[in-house]
């Protein structure tokens, strides 16, 4: 039966009922059914429109991210839009050395800022050359292939200051590219022979320190970790005993500024 017949069916009987109850009132029983279809399209539209919407949202969610909803064991929240892949938080200003921490006079003579991926081993400390993808960092356990690094220079009268600050995506990433240096296993080497020396920095949970000569100064390089951050400190001099000097204790100020940034 077609929905036109239908609805002259209901027409009928609903006039019979309302006659027989009302004794012959006036009822306009055309007119309460052309209502009633009216109102059923109406709802059909309704329905239609939203599932439309629906539809709409979910093609509009970009290529190369994911729609992540948390479990609702209780309260409903809604759907958020997140990253697939994690990233290095950035390097702040504050873990960049000041007039106190430095020798009298010394002027900054050049800072950078800015990304290296991991999958290309970042220079943890000046001296090194790297050329090359290694993809250590990318393959380390635990580890995203990303992390963050910045630099900065200060010469003093014929003492040269460079530091390094890396900041990676994890713990595990951090201490793998520190470990890769000091055992000389990644994809950057030496411009110079270097020597490894004993020596500790308080508050660095890593530490690495060598020392080499370079046109006839004397370099002395100290790296140290503290969680996921590594700061490489080069320091360039006329005296070996001075620079080492100067190079540690720049070394433990660098930890207390790691520490305070984690």
């Amino acid at each position: 039966m077609t929905e036109q017949g239908a609805d002259d069916e209901l027409a009928a009987r609903l006039d019979v009922a309302l006659h027989e109850r009302l004794d012959g009132t006036t009822v306009n029983v055309a007119a309460l059914a052309a209502g009633s279809r009216r109102r059923a399209r109406l709802v059909r539209t309704q329905r239609t429109a939203a599932l439309a919407g629906v539809l709409a949202v979910v093609v509009a969610v970009p290529v190369g991210w994911q729609l992540a909803t948390a479990q609702r064991p209780t309260a409903v929240q809604g759907a958020a839009l997140m990253p697939q892949q994690e990233h290095a938080e950035v390097v702040p200003d504050s873990v960049g050395f000041t007039g106190s921490d430095l020798p009298s006079g010394a002027q900054l003579s050049g800072a950078a800022a800015g990304a290296s991926s991991g999958s290309v081993d970042p220079e943890l400390v000046a001296g090194l050359n790297c050329a090359g993808p290694s993809g250590a960092a990318a393959t380390a356990p635990g580890a995203t292939d990303n992390a963050q690094q910045r630099e900065w220079r200060w010469t003093a009268g014929n003492t040269d200051v460079s530091l390094t600050v890396t900041r990676w995506a994890s713990v595990d990433a951090a201490a793998d590219a520190l470990t890769t240096l000091a055992n000389d296993t990644g994809n950057c080497t030496w411009n110079n022979p270097v020597e490894v020396l004993n020596h500790e920095v308080p508050g660095s949970q890593q530490t690495w320190a060598a020392a080499a000569t370079a046109d006839g100064q004397s370099v002395v390089r100290t790296v140290v970790r503290v969680d996921e951050l590594v700061a490489g400190i080069q320091v360039t001099g006329d005296d070996l005993e001075d620079t080492t000097e100067l190079a540690g204790s720049l070394a433990a100020a660098e930890a207390g500024k790691l520490q305070k940034v984690r």
